[in-house]
């Protein structure tokens, strides 16, 4: 239904109003990206009707099925949820073809509204008042963690929007959840793990990893932290930057605010954000419970005091006057204080590209010029085939790249690493580049948690090279000299973006820093967490690239820390292992490989080393190696471990293939062998 008359009156009685299923339209009170909200109120009762609020698809989105669908998960989820804590449910129903959900009306403003309140006016909020509706909101997820939605046997929901836009408070002091427009059932639906508002989700969510209840929980003491720090508990220069601290769960910030905490509530907050899920509060009762100390006074008091900001909160009138005598003191202050003007100096002609670059000449080393795509020029310092004596011509006659500042910053740096392994060094570790070697050399990697780099460089004319840095056995950075595992052509192969937004973005990305993934976010071309995970995945694939190499060196060398990394990978070994052998062996080829194996009887060895626990191995591998036990047929290990409906094993798909990628793995590694 199309909205070019939509009603404006905030009287309800107003003829502006809008008939819809059996209510009136009164207003658009809030609309986002999917859907809009309307005040409205039943037709039949007149203008003191109670009010109620219905939800509906943007116009345009209407006809979109999935849309539809995932609307409909949402009321199905919405109504399973009846608590005190949680905004209530009261329909869902169709209006001429078009889906919506009513709702009650909560009157009050939402938490974020406090919140700004409070620093526009910088007037702290009271900790103990915060704890109340921290602990408000853990009473809502109890219920929402244990519902099960009607007419489906769909349980343990997970909300992912907690934000504070979408917990209400009522002129009485009520703290309500709301939306649960991605709200959905632990373990379903993975294309849409990536949603939720950044500064709240979880490190597990940010990684694209496995997540449940108690990335919820995460959401909740980020916003208590927030309410106590009145800002941001994850600031950063930049959305990436804030998706990596998140990521690694940096709480700076709140560690240095410790001591304006009431003591030990820091504590509490400390492993309510830690990074692993099993680390943190095991429920929303369990981390209510530990914050019950500090709600002080009492509750009484410390909903009273929310009472207090709410009706604060909610007179604009009065926040319009101080805003406006902010404005006039800020103009007068300005005013006084700007210096005389003068003519600024000219920027330098090597300091950013023409405002229409349209390529330019390259003349490399003893080299003919030649014609090229300035994203060509930026691509080949990237990957190490340009230098710093290469020349090139913008127009105003052959610089070397070191002279011209938009090249220049991509030169790669004359590093510990680069001098160690040219001169004598002798590595701490020698291989060889094939599946085997590999595995061994990861695995010699892992056992000892080494930090350093490990050097790869492959036996053909080219010599593409790749570098692996390692810290405490996590892989930290991965470089390759291989043009196909740049990050932009990462984002271009994933759809991300197009190869002409792609040219765009290299062309530009001069003003952010050099940084491509800046560069996307900032045109719009892609969303953060799109860009994060690429960057993540950019460096796993570039671990799994090795293993397709058909030979080469390897060489570590210990000790040796990248001379910048401004994005820390964090990756386990184990996906990294898992990764690589299913880019070098496809679904067939890794049957082919068992298919004389299959009646081979083979058991775990017991206990799991101590290097080996906690390397994040894959589920296809744990539940491989429990199956397998003290010993069991390959054959009988496929039966047991893949569902046989080809459903999934705790959210999760488990193939045939996995399984015997997880044999060959565990063998290789000395996690099982012959019975």
């Amino acid at each position: 239904m199309s909205f070019a008359g939509r009603p404006t009156g905030s009287d309800g009685g107003g003829s502006g109003d809008l008939p819809f299923a059996g209510y009136l339209l009164e207003r658009r009170i809030a609309v986002g990206g999917m859907s809009e909200v309307f005040l409205a109120r039943p037709r039949e009762g007149g203008p003191t009707a109670k009010r109620v609020v219905i939800k509906r698809l943007l116009p345009d989105l209407v006809e979109d099925d999935a849309l539809r669908d995932a609307f409909e998960l949402e009321a199905k989820l919405h109504a399973s949820v009846r608590h005190k804590n949680v905004v209530c449910f009261l329909e869902f129903g169709r209006y001429a073809g078009e889906p919506f959900i009513v709702m009650e009306l909560i009157e009050g403003v939402d938490l974020s509204r406090v919140m700004r309140r409070s620093v526009a006016e910088e007037r702290p909020l009271e900790p103990g008042m915060c704890v109340y509706v921290a602990r408000e909101i853990c009473a809502a997820l109890s219920c929402v963690h244990s519902g099960r939605a009607a007419d489906e046997d769909l349980t343990h929901i997970v909300h992912r929007d907690v934000t504070p836009t979408n917990v209400l408070i009522s002129m009485r002091g009520e703290v309500k959840l709301a939306d649960f427009g991605i709200a959905r059932i632990q373990g379903r639906d993975p294309s849409l793990a990536l949603k939720g508002k950044l500064a709240y989700l979880a490190p597990e969510q940010v990684s694209g990893d496995e997540f449940d209840h108690r990335a919820d929980l995460f959401a909740v003491a980020v916003v208590l932290s927030e309410m106590l720090l009145g800002g941001p508990l994850f600031p950063g220069a930049g959305q990436l930057a804030v998706l990596l601290a998140i990521r690694d769960a940096r709480i700076d910030r709140l560690r240095a605010a410790r001591d304006q905490l009431p003591r030990g509530l820091f504590e509490v907050l400390e492993r309510a954000l830690a990074r692993r899920a099993d680390d943190r509060y095991s429920s929303a009762l369990d981390f209510s419970l530990a914050l019950a100390p500090f709600e002080l006074p009492s509750r009484g008091a410390a909903r009273a005091a929310l009472t207090g900001w709410v009706a604060y909160a909610a007179d604009s009138a009065s926040a319009a006057r101080r805003l406006e005598g902010a404005v006039l003191e800020t103009r007068a202050l300005t005013a006084k204080a700007r210096p005389p003007t003068r003519e600024s100096s000219p920027p330098s002609a090597r300091a950013t590209l023409p405002e229409e670059p349209v390529g330019c000449r390259l003349k490399p080393i003893g080299g003919e010029p030649r014609e090229i795509g300035l994203p060509k020029v930026i691509e080949m310092l990237v990957t190490g085939q340009l230098g710093a004596l290469d020349q090139v011509d913008l127009g105003d006659g052959f610089h070397p790249i070191s002279k011209i500042a938009i090249f220049a910053r991509y030169l790669a740096p004359n590093t510990a690493t680069t001098k160690r392994l040219e001169g004598p060094g002798v590595p701490d570790f020698v291989g060889s580049v094939s599946i085997e070697g590999l595995y061994e050399a990861l695995a010699w990697i892992a056992k000892r948690a080494e930090t350093g780099v490990l050097f790869a460089e492959q036996d053909t004319p080219e010599k593409p090279r790749a570098e692996l840095y390692f810290d405490a056995g996590k892989l930290v950075l991965a470089t390759s000299s291989e043009p196909s595992t740049l990050l932009g052509e990462h984002l271009l192969s994933r759809g991300v973006i197009d190869r002409a937004e792609l040219d765009l973005a290299v062309l530009v990305m001069h003003r952010y820093n050099g940084h491509l993934g800046d560069t996307v976010i900032a045109l719009g071309l892609a969303e953060p967490l799109e860009v994060f995970q690429a960057i993540k995945s950019q460096g796993k694939e570039r671990v799994a690239a090795l293993f397709r190499w058909p030979s080469g060196t390897l060489n570590f060398y210990r000790g040796v820390e990248p001379a910048k990394n401004e994005f820390r990978l964090d990756l386990d070994i184990a996906p990294l292992v898992f990764a690589g052998l299913a880019a070098a062996r496809s679904d067939d080829e890794i049957a082919e490989a068992w298919s004389e194996r299959m009646d081979h009887e083979l058991a775990a060895v017991r206990p799991m080393p101590d290097w080996a626990r906690g390397l994040g191995w894959p589920a296809a591998m744990l539940r491989t190696l429990k199956v397998l036990g003290g010993g069991r047929m390959v054959r009988e290990v496929i039966e047991s471990v893949v569902p046989r409906d080809g459903g999934t094993v705790d959210g999760r798909s488990i193939s045939a293939a996995d399984v015997l990628r997880s044999l060959e793995i565990a063998e290789a590694l000395g996690l099982a062998g012959q019975a």
